[in-house]
C-alpha cells in the first residue's frame, strides 16, 4: 500500500508522516531515494529546491521519482499542496495520480496557530527539533503572508483543483502526539492498541516552546489575524474568530 499524507506546512505533517511510516513501511525509515542528494524516500518527494533543478531537467527528475515510488510495494509519502502546482505546471499530475495511493488529508483548524508557527519558523529558520527559545516580535506583514499561504492551500484543497481523491481526513487538533495512539485512530490501523508496538520519534525530542512566552507581540498578532480573516470575507468555509468550524467536509474520522 502506498499512503500519501497531503497538507500544509505547520500542521503536524512531519510528525504524522513519520508515525505512519513506522507502522506501515518501517523498512523505508531513513532510506535515501536513489539518484538524489540526501532526499529521504517519501519525505516531500516533489520538492523542487533540493537538487536545484529547473525546466526539463526537473520534469525528468520528477518522472524518475514517480517511477521509483511506483516500484515500492509499501511507502508513506508526505506532500504539501504547493508541490502539486509544480507537478501540474510540468504536466505530471496524470502520472502522479496513476500511483493510486491512499490519500490522507491533514488540516489544522486553528488558522492563527498555523500561521504564527509559520512566521516563527521562517524568522528563526527552525522547523522541527526546536532549540531556540529566544523572544521575538512578529512583523504583521510576515503574519499576513503566513495567513495568505495557508488560506491558498486550504482553497486548493477545498476546490480540489488537482482532482485528488481523499480517502481519510485527519486534524492536527485531534493528535495526542503519542504515535501509537494516533496511528490507532486512523482507518488504516487494523490491529488493537495492545498489538501495536510503542514508537518514540527521536527527532522530536525538543518541542516547540510556548508561543505566548516567546512572541513579544502575541496579542497584537492574534487580534490582527482575527481582524484580517474577518475582512477577507471568506465564503467557502466557515470561520469563527480564528478557527475553522466548517470546511464542508467531515473533519473527524468516520
Amino acid at each position: 500500500m502506498k499512503v500519501h499524507l497531503i497538507g500544509s506546512p505547520r500542521t503536524g505533517s512531519t510528525y504524522f508522516a513519520r508515525t505512519l511510516r513506522y507502522y506501515i513501511a518501517p523498512e523505508t525509515l531513513g532510506e535515501k531515494m536513489r539518484g538524489t542528494i540526501g532526499r529521504q524516500y517519501g519525505n516531500e518527494p516533489f520538492r523542487p529546491d533540493i537538487e536545484g533543478l529547473r525546466g526539463d531537467n526537473l520534469k525528468l527528475f520528477f518522472e524518475t521519482v514517480i517511477n521509483s515510488i511506483n516500484e515500492k510495494p509499501k511507502l508513506v509519502m508526505k506532500s504539501h499542496t504547493w508541490h502539486f502546482h509544480i507537478l501540474n505546471d510540468l504536466g505530471l499530475m496524470d502520472q502522479f495520480r496513476s500511483l493510486h495511493s491512499y490519500n490522507i488529508l491533514l488540516l489544522r483548524r486553528n488558522i492563527f496557530n498555523t500561521a504564527l508557527s509559520s512566521s516563527i519558523a521562517r524568522i528563526k529558520q527552525e522547523y522541527f527539533d526546536y532549540k531556540d527559545h529566544s523572544v521575538i516580535e512578529i512583523p504583521l506583514e510576515d503574519q499576513q503572508q503566513s495567513i495568505d499561504n495557508y488560506l491558498q492551500s486550504l482553497s486548493d484543497i477545498k476546490h480540489n483543483i488537482f482532482d485528488l481523491k481523499f480517502d481519510e481526513f485527519v486534524c492536527y487538533e485531534d493528535f495526542t502526539f503519542n504515535p501509537k495512539r494516533d496511528f490507532f485512530n486512523t482507518q488504516l490501523c487494523k490491529r488493537s492498541l495492545d498489538q501495536l508496538p510503542n514508537y518514540h520519534i527521536e527527532e522530536h525530542r525538543f518541542k516547540s516552546p510556548d508561543k505566548k512566552s516567546t512572541v513579544r507581540n502575541f496579542d497584537e498578532v492574534y487580534n490582527f489575524t482575527a481582524d484580517y480573516l474577518q475582512q477577507k470575507n471568506i465564503n467557502w468555509m466557515k470561520i469563527r474568530d480564528v478557527e475553522i468550524v466548517d470546511f464542508g467536509i467531515d473533519l473527524k474520522k468516520e
